[in-house]
């Protein structure tokens, strides 16, 4: 893995290409010169004839930010770490930039988020059910094939990363499931022990406890650049997941974000499907697709393993399921938020977890985000107050010594406050 970070004046500089995907690129598109790898989860960074493009594929799991500054063009994949004499500018997913010196930035929108027409043959459930988990296996072997081993997933009791689970299981791969939890009680940890189990596998608890906080916090604001309440909770859990692979020698990181988007279970997606025109099916489609343009819940997760060396595989950020997730009608994937036709088929594969209602009853609500116990809330609570300080301060700090630390090995050393 190679994190997206430097500088350029194609004036002056050789021709150059660098590019980062989830597969191994399959189709490319030229545009003004460059050859554009698309359909592949890639960001792309190139130099040649006096120019300097910038893409991120829709699916990419790192946002690309571009700054410039004294004749050159900077690209890094934090905002801070960038000179702001020009307000750095996010590349957008499916974008490309083009810098010419004398002619300035051109935008091309490359590859769009799919929005396949809705698909008129309807099957049964049971087929449409087997489509989906054909292709869910589809989109993780495809990004093992490009993945260096060893390899872990975020995991959690819910059924997004337990379907990844299944998958690299199926597929016949090795893997650490690691859940971040405060206790051997918490929820996560618990479902993720009983869904596991019937796959013959244990998870490793990752513990946090109160006094790890300050670091973790550190760096989560860091790498996350913002402190969003949810997001900044769930990026220090993952500050503490990605030392131990660091520590195990962990390569490759898999998770089970964007199924929530693919699937609508967001409430800005259920209000924004009643806003929409069209067909039930039509708006349902295209708002889950709007709900994939950001990259909060990414950048959250990516920037932190990313830092330590790890490769951030997300298979649900796949063309391809995304292609057939969205072209289906309501009648097989129901305008509802809690991800029933997921639920039923994770079922087929994983008969119990929270997805069963009977065991959803008596455990409650999955988290995922690894530390909601009454143990550490108050911390938590604490911490996130002191995060906005910390950011800050952050923002004051000269871009080249905000640069030098991304680019520095982390430390990893925990707190004895």
């Amino acid at each position: 893995m190679k994190r997206l970070i430097g500088k350029c004046n194609p004036r002056r500089d050789k021709d150059f290409v660098e590019v980062d995907s989830a597969i191994i690129p399959l189709n490319f598109e030229k545009v003004d010169g460059f050859n554009i790898p698309v359909g592949c989860g890639a960001s792309f960074v190139s130099s040649q004839n006096g120019k300097v493009c910038l893409f991120t594929g829709w699916s990419h799991e790192i946002p690309l930010y571009y700054s410039i500054y004294r004749d050159n063009l900077y690209w890094h994949e934090q905002q801070l770490a960038l000179p702001r004499q020009m307000r750095p500018v996010l590349v957008e997913r499916g974008q490309a930039v083009i810098w010419h010196p004398e002619r300035g930035i051109t935008t091309y929108e490359i590859e769009p988020i799919p929005r396949p027409p809705i698909r008129s043959d309807e099957v049964s459930l049971d087929e449409a059910v087997e489509e989906y988990l054909n292709l869910i296996l589809d989109a993780v072997g495809n990004r093992i094939k490009s993945s260096i081993h060893p390899v872990a997933v975020s995991q959690s009791g819910g059924l997004d990363s337990c379907l990844v689970a299944w998958a690299l299981h199926t597929l016949g791969i090795n893997f650490v499931p690691m859940v971040a939890c405060s206790s051997l009680e918490d929820w996560d940890y618990q479902m993720a022990q009983l869904v596991l189990s019937q796959i013959g596998m244990e998870p490793m608890p990752i513990l946090i406890t109160p006094q790890m906080l300050p670091e973790l916090f550190d760096e989560a604001v860091f790498c996350y650049e913002s402190t969003q309440f949810d997001n900044l909770q769930m990026a220090a859990a993952n500050v503490a997941i990605a030392r131990q692979c660091r520590e195990l020698g962990i390569k490759t990181i898999f998770n089970g974000h964007a199924h929530d988007d693919l699937m609508g279970s967001e409430g800005l997606v259920q209000g924004k499907f009643k806003q929409l025109q069209g067909t039930a099916s039509e708006r349902w489609r295209d708002a889950r697709r709007d709900s994939m343009s950001g990259f909060g819940m990414e950048k959250m997760f990516s920037t932190v393993f990313r830092r330590h060396g790890i490769k951030v595989q997300m298979p649900f950020f796949d063309t391809d399921l995304a292609n057939w997730v969205f072209s289906q009608t309501t009648n097989t994937i129901p305008a509802k938020a809690r991800k029933p036709f997921a639920r039923l088929a994770t079922r087929k594969v994983l008969p119990v977890g929270e997805w069963s209602r009977e065991v959803y009853n008596r455990h409650g609500y999955i988290t995922g985000a690894g530390f909601y116990e009454d143990n550490i809330r108050p911390a938590i609570e604490e911490h996130l107050e002191k995060a906005k300080i910390v950011f800050a301060y952050l923002k004051t700090q000269d871009w080249r010594k905000v640069a030098s630390q991304h680019s520095a090995e982390p430390i990893h050393e925990e707190s004895t406050n």
